[in-house]
């Protein structure tokens, strides 16, 4: 009598190689969505910050018939200095290390009449290691009766509030006009 060979069971080399590269694509298609929706929660930040300035801006506005304007430089970070902490090479209460702007106590008082606390307006650091362009948060630009909103979004996104006003390779530059809103 004789006596068959029993086959040995188990997965063959392919149909591991093919599992693996199946796990492999799947993973890339993750974290390319991943990204994409933290850009995109990131923009809904930033919208959600600067409506509630303009908010702010406009009823100051009102009562006292100009825009708070900012410090003595023309350049503030929108809300309070725990917005802020030191991090990501920025000193406490900063959120652009090419201009020096910081939080303005003169500014967050004329505000805080209106709502406290302040809102949030943080927005992750974008620090690009090719210039001296590292900023956080979102800043106020004043000149005259006028003021400007900046902010930037990492990534070449559309900006949900104001103007794309500059687009480099991983970020794009906002601008708000809150008379227009």
């Amino acid at each position: 009598m004789m006596w068959a060979k029993q086959k040995s069971s188990g997965f063959t080399l392919v149909e591991l190689l093919i599992v693996i590269v199946i796990i492999a694509i799947l993973a890339a298609i993750a974290i390319v969505s991943y990204n994409g929706i933290t850009e995109r929660a990131q923009a809904v930040k930033a919208a959600t910050a600067v409506d509630a300035y303009i908010k702010l801006f406009n009823m100051y506005k009102l009562d006292h018939g100009v825009y708070p304007s900012s410090g003595a430089g023309g350049y503030d970070c929108l809300g309070e200095a725990s917005h802020y902490p030191a991090a990501d090479g920025f000193p406490a209460g900063q959120c652009d290390t090419s201009e020096d702007a910081r939080v303005s106590d003169e500014l967050n008082n004329r505000l805080s009449a209106y709502t406290s606390p302040l809102p949030d307006p943080s927005i992750p650091a974008l620090n690009d290691p090719h210039s001296a362009y590292n900023v956080r948060g979102i800043m106020l630009f004043s000149f005259g009766d006028a003021v400007l909103f900046f902010y930037t979004l990492k990534g070449d996104v559309p900006c949900p509030r104001g103007n794309k006003d500059s687009s480099a390779p991983g970020y794009t530059q906002c601008t708000v006009d809150p008379a227009q809103y």
